[in-house]
């Protein structure tokens, strides 16, 4: 619960700086998620997440959060703000349950019926890839499923970029 908390404190200051500087909400925010720092915050930096999202962890009886819910724009009050999320092998391997909540959280998000003052930067950027994939060919059913994909990282059994192994080939340039 506290790292939620101070996730979305973080979260909150962020923005607030962002707006002052620029006089707008961003649209967007990366974040990178590296296993060593998942352990020792705690998920802080899942809460973060979840709050530009404008959704909220839901907890079980234990008060294990198994779940996320949509924060009602009116109780939220500022734009949803879409994110881009790049995970580390190990993140992947350690904390799957929480990549499948983010995506969750994308799609809730992107999926949201806001009305009122506030942009949901979510839906548009679902919608702008969704476009964007359907011009480049991709099917319209494809193109909606990938349209809301946020969180990148290794495939399983794979960790880093393999980038060091096609440099010492040399001949791998494409």
């Amino acid at each position: 619960k506290e790292a939620y908390e101070i996730g979305q404190k973080l979260a909150e200051q962020i923005l607030n700086n962002h707006l002052k500087k620029h006089g707008k909400y961003p649209k967007k925010i990366a974040y990178s998620l590296w296993s060593g720092e998942f352990i020792r915050n705690q998920g802080m930096n899942i809460g973060q997440i979840f709050y530009m999202l404008g959704v909220e962890p839901v907890r079980n009886q234990r008060g294990r959060v198994h779940d996320v819910r949509l924060i009602p724009i009116d109780e939220l009050k500022r734009p949803r703000i879409d994110v881009l999320v790049q995970t580390s092998g190990q993140f992947r391997d350690l904390a799957a349950s929480r990549i499948y909540l983010i995506n969750k959280a994308i799609k809730l998000a992107s999926d949201a019926s806001d009305a009122g003052d506030y942009r949901n930067y979510v839906k548009e950027g679902t919608l702008l890839a969704e476009k964007q994939l359907k011009e480049n060919g991709i099917s319209p059913l494809q193109a909606r499923t990938f349209s809301t994909v946020r969180v990148f990282g290794g495939v399983n059994g794979h960790y880093g970029t393999g980038i060091m192994g096609l440099v010492e080939k040399g001949d791998k340039w494409e």
